[in-house]
């Protein structure tokens, strides 16, 4: 059985980080700090999902209250 050499004493296993990964995390906060603070959506569109998920509740509840008086089939 192969096993890695050992580590010498005040070495670590762990590679450095590389300029390459700085770079790159230092770049997606720059593009986080500047992106928009805008949502992505406008308020009617909000106030219109908002109704469609009310509206679809109360078919699912007026459903399930219609269906519980309805006969079991035998």
């Amino acid at each position: 059985m192969n096993r890695p050499a050992p580590t010498p004493p005040g070495a670590t296993r762990h590679k450095p980080l590389t300029v390459l990964t700085v770079v790159a995390v230092a770049l997606a906060f720059a593009v986080l700090a500047f992106a928009p603070a805008k949502p992505p959506v406008t308020p009617d569109e909000v106030t219109g999902a908002i109704e469609h998920l009310t509206t679809g509740a109360e078919a699912s509840a007026l459903s399930q209250r219609t269906s519980a008086h309805l006969p079991e089939k035998p």
